[in-house]
């Protein structure tokens, strides 16, 4: 699939121009009705969980997936790096 980093307030505009959309964020998500998968809030977990959830998405077929940006700060950069290089 294709992966955008992108901000919460842009999904509709990517929702609209997709059909199988997936998002993986960190806080939780309503409101929309897509595939969502909420990650651990802490870079460790976040960054093990991160690659397995990308290779699942990538199974079952998904044309987009919508990344949201990880905290800005330090402790999640090397994170904030790969997602980077991966879109």
């Amino acid at each position: 699939p294709n992966i955008c980093l992108a901000e919460r307030d842009t999904w509709s505009e990517h929702l609209a121009n997709h059909e199988r959309v997936a998002i993986i964020c960190i806080r939780p998500l309503d409101g929309l009705d897509v595939a969502w998968f909420q990650m651990p809030d802490d870079p460790a977990s976040y960054q093990k969980q991160l690659f397995s959830t990308l290779r699942a998405l990538d199974k079952d077929e998904y044309d987009l997936v919508l990344v949201e940006p990880v905290p800005s700060d330090s402790t999640w950069d090397a994170i904030r790096n790969r997602l980077n290089r991966t879109t």
